[in-house]
């Protein structure tokens, strides 16, 4: 990305790849999981029905992708439900942002016909707590329809 010398946008620029000054920006590496999530991800799987590509969703195993256009983040999120967990459509999981965020939260998933996902995202949670309130906390609520792909 080229910038000019000043504020006109036309002094010393010539591209928008050469000019009086040039940034290149790279994306950050991705990291690896942390190893208790990696651990307690292991056994960790979303619903079979909930499985494959949405529109701004993508779920794979026990790892979520979700593209919220509203505010402009990506999120990617794994699994981390503990062993006896008896929730069939709330689950624990770690998520990060493109921008470095982690946390745990919660997420519901509810199955509204073959094309369709609700599903909601929780609020910052502290780990294992998150889903343990019946009514749950949640702040965000996201419907897809599509084909699935």
């Amino acid at each position: 990305m080229a910038l000019s010398s000043d504020s006109t946008c036309t002094n010393h620029l010539r591209s928008a790849t050469k000019g009086y000054e040039t940034l290149a920006l790279k994306p950050k590496p991705h990291k690896s999981w942390p190893l208790q999530v990696q651990e307690e991800g292991k056994s960790c799987i979303l619903p079979e029905w909930s499985q494959g590509k949405w529109e701004h969703l993508h779920i794979q195993g026990g790892t979520l992708l979700l593209k919220d256009h509203r505010n402009f983040k990506t999120y990617s999120a794994k699994c981390v439900n503990p062993k006896n967990w008896v929730h069939q459509e709330r689950f624990l999981l770690y998520s990060r942002t493109h921008c470095g965020d982690e946390h745990y939260r919660c997420v519901w998933l509810k199955s509204r016909g073959d094309n369709t996902l609700e599903f909601q995202i929780g609020k910052l949670a502290m780990r294992y707590i998150c889903c343990h309130n019946p009514l749950g906390s949640f702040h965000s609520k996201f419907e897809i329809s599509e084909q699935k792909t």
